[in-house]
């Protein structure tokens, strides 16, 4: 069994993952080396106490449970119930503490990398409990149970230390609860009883050693169905309608469940769009996603998961743009030296149409912000500093105010009949894309003028489907929000009706 799985998690890695690994392995080291001087700190009795200790940044394992938390902290007082003899300390645990300072120093990595982890407590939502090698003074391993994502989202605490009587017997009583596991160290936990089926390994995520540097040999169950791609997985379980003209609407029912508040959408080029809904399927998130105009789709997820969509959707564009770099002759790149002397995290990347590029290259040129600028062949792609993203965003919304109005679905207005049109305008764009994506999800048909300059859309459907546009509009509006926008839709009917009549009287006097 666990050959089979070293054999499906083989892999080729090239020299840009060997040094991401390398780097990964320097910085565990040094997060190590900090969290030990703080112990030492602590138990010399130098050490504050308000001062939280820093266990680790957030370890893979818990990224794989969508943890986006930046780090792993300990409080003092869970410390000092940890090291306590049994039975002392104030803790709801009364026992398994017992964990002798050597043992402490090993938290970091046994965070990292542990046995397994399964689901935390019901009444503790977003926590799991991991399993690890530690033992405390009476040999039973410890557990740690940890409370994902606090302090809005940014730090994970672990919530207490204690041994765990019986070990084998507990894992069977609690199979169903397991998130995932180490394939290698639960093979060496068979001498003390612990078995698993073949099952087990199928259904959870399972992962090796190398975890704590990399995610490359980690399984998932998904990986288990033999799929071309994500939409051909979702259309068998029927969540995929796939058009003949290529637009797709995915995970309808999921929109329509989440409430509008709840709501997190990010605009993608659509060519993106599969390897983004693939790697949130991976990662156990519920997403939907619709085609949009401009070879673009919109994918929406619970709000709480938005900055891992967007993490998602920018790495993507990155992989691309480095794509482009390979491909793209000399003459299609400009000052690709720039590129290179920038980190990662100093990027600021954006993809533009040809002509749109490059008028912010002229406009970054004139202004003398340094850049880098790829052309493929159907994108400018841009690259300056993060600290010149707000310069270029501005740069690119000054372009967009001196260019055309954007048309969306046009033949399906010139289809109406002038007198079967009925106009509505919104402001703001994000309210605007909601709008039009409720449309599309609810099979309405629509066209729409976007105004970038005026940072309003012109919406029109047809008037028999004013009742089903009423109630999506009520579905994503306040009740004054609602009012403000039907008063606005009836003067502009009334309007556009008064010049259909007049230009009816004009053409019947012509004739």
């Amino acid at each position: 069994m666990q050959t089979d799985y070293k054999e499906k998690s083989t892999i080729t890695v090239d020299e840009n993952d060997i040094l991401k690994m390398s780097a990964k392995i320097q910085q565990n080291k040094s997060e190590n080396a900090v969290f030990r001087k703080q112990l030492d700190k602590y138990f010399s009795g130098a050490m504050p106490s308000h001062e939280v200790i820093n266990v680790c940044s957030t370890p893979n394992v818990l990224k794989l449970l969508n943890s986006t938390a930046k780090k792993v902290v300990l409080n003092q007082k869970d410390l000092e119930n940890a090291v306590s003899a049994d039975k002392s300390g104030n803790t709801c645990h009364t026992e398994g503490h017992n964990i002798s300072k050597e043992e402490l120093y090993k938290l970091s990595d046994e965070i990292r990398n542990p046995i397994m982890i399964l689901k935390g407590n019901e009444r503790n939502k977003n926590s799991v409990v991991l399993i690890t090698d530690m033992v405390n003074k009476n040999g039973e391993n410890v557990f740690v149970p940890i409370a994902l994502d606090r302090q809005n989202g940014k730090i994970s605490n672990i919530s207490t230390l204690y041994g765990k009587k019986n070990l084998s017997k507990y894992i069977a009583e609690h199979k169903s609860e397991i998130l995932s596991l180490n394939i290698e160290k639960t093979g060496m936990l068979a001498d003390t009883g612990v078995q698993f089926s073949q099952s087990i390994y199928d259904t959870v995520t399972c992962y090796g050693n190398s975890i704590a540097y990399s995610t490359q040999n980690v399984k998932r169950p998904e990986q288990n169905l033999q799929y071309d791609n994500i939409i051909d997985k979702l259309g068998s379980e029927g969540k995929a309608e796939i058009n003949d003209d290529g637009s797709f609407k995915i995970n309808n029912d999921f929109y329509r469940s989440l409430p509008r508040d709840n709501r997190a959408t990010e605009v993608v080029p659509a060519r993106h769009a599969m390897e983004i809904m693939q790697q949130l399927s991976d990662s156990g998130i519920e997403f939907s996603a619709v085609s949009r105009q401009n070879d673009n789709a919109a994918i929406t997820v619970h709000k709480d998961k938005i900055d891992i969509l967007k993490h998602t959707a920018e790495n993507i564009a990155e992989k691309t743009i480095r794509h482009d770099d390979v491909k793209s002759s000399d003459s299609d790149k400009i000052n690709p030296e720039y590129y290179n002397q920038l980190k990662k995290d100093e990027r600021k990347v954006i993809r533009l149409p040809h002509n749109s590029g490059n008028k912010a290259i002229s406009a970054l040129q004139s202004a003398g912000i340094p850049f880098s600028a790829v052309k493929s062949e159907k994108l400018t792609s841009i690259t300056v500093h993060k600290d010149n993203a707000r310069a270029l965003d501005q740069i690119i919304s000054d372009g967009s105010k001196q260019t055309a109005k954007e048309y969306i679905n046009s033949d399906f207005f010139k289809s109406l009949p002038p007198e079967e049109r009925l106009y509505t305008q919104i402001s703001g764009m994000n309210k605007a894309n909601e709008l039009m994506s409720e449309l599309k999800n609810n099979n309405i048909g629509f066209s729409a003028v976007v105004d970038n300059e005026n940072n309003s859309t012109k919406i029109t459907v047809a008037k028999k489907d004013a009742s089903a546009l009423k109630k999506v509009t009520e579905s994503l509006f306040s009740r004054k929000a609602q009012k403000d926008f039907s008063d606005k839709a009836k003067s502009m009917n009334q309007e556009h009706d008064a010049r259909n009549i007049a230009k009816n009287k004009d053409n019947q006097h012509s004739i």
